[in-house]
């Protein structure tokens, strides 16, 4: 079983020290663009949370989000995410 040791947050140019790896070490894949490859997760709660707000409408008879602003919130969130 692998030891992880936290040394807390590191700068992201430090030089780390090679090593020696084991025989039966597999190569993890990353993908390119983590946040991209990470939006499916993060599409699933948020329609999560639309359904929470419908339904509670429908328990309390009034309607408790604007309409209109939700494509500006979707614009704004995809501006957000995408402008890096």
């Amino acid at each position: 079983m692998a030891k992880i040791m936290w040394e807390g947050n590191q700068e992201w140019d430090k030089v780390f020290p090679e090593v020696t790896i084991p025989s039966k070490a597999k190569k993890l894949e990353m993908p390119s663009d983590i946040l991209k490859a990470s939006l499916p997760y993060g599409i699933l709660p948020m329609l999560l949370c639309f359904a929470c707000v419908f339904r509670k409408r429908n328990i309390s008879s009034e309607f408790l989000l604007d309409l209109c602003m939700i494509p500006f919130s979707l614009f704004i969130e995809f501006l957000l995410l995408f402008n890096r």
